[in-house]
């Protein structure tokens, strides 16, 4: 299935040129459990963000599905307790692609927060593709994508900037991985990418 987003620019959350439309979200989306792909007519022109409703991620994957993410702008992403992954969650076993995306502003959770921007928590697969992972924050591992459980996270051609991990002083713990952080034996390749000016505190 494919989903692409044609709204007119007449609509309140439009700029006045039309270039660029905001969706706030007032609640979670249902999980993507299924083949599908949600692409923007445009790069950036289309932007996904947690608005109200209380913490949650913008998308989260689930089971053996393949899902492609293309040309979207995702922020504000913020799932509740121990989940990981602000504006992707990747809690399944098949393969998400985050293709011409911007991913900006998310936090990896409320509680030992992980994967600010994206977390692949199981052992599924996860392409970034020409996208930009920049100033998202997490508590524990992985400011900008923390990729998790035997899974493989493929970074190409992409921008992983100003992400940071600040974990709490107070509770004696570490930080890891301000851009990127790989745990349990993942598989990471990044190709013709820049990582940089990414932070680990506490």
């Amino acid at each position: 299935d494919e989903i692409n987003f044609n709204i007119p620019s007449n609509q309140p959350n439009c700029s006045p040129d039309g270039l660029h439309c905001k969706i706030n979200l007032t609640k979670p989306l249902p999980d993507l459990s299924t083949n599908i792909s949600i692409i923007s007519s445009g790069i950036d022109k289309i932007s996904v963000h947690r608005a109200t409703g209380g913490d949650y991620s913008v998308f989260r994957v689930i089971g053996g599905s393949n899902v492609t993410l293309s040309g979207l702008r995702i922020s504000n992403g913020k799932p509740s307790g121990i989940a990981a992954g602000g504006a992707v969650a990747h809690d399944g076993t098949g393969i998400v692609n985050v293709v011409d995306s911007i991913l900006v502003d998310n936090f990896g959770g409320t509680i030992v927060a992980s994967g600010g921007a994206i977390a692949n928590n199981n052992n599924g697969t996860l392409n970034v593709i020409n996208s930009t992972i920049a100033d998202n924050r997490a508590t524990s591992t992985g400011g900008g994508i923390t990729n998790g459980n035997g899974g493989t996270l493929n970074v190409i051609e992409s921008l992983i900037l100003r992400n940071q991990v600040n974990a709490p002083v107070s509770a004696g713990s570490k930080g890891s991985g301000g851009g990127i952080s790989n745990v349990n034996q993942g598989t990471v390749n990044v190709t013709n990418s820049v990582i940089g000016d990414n932070f680990v505190g506490g």
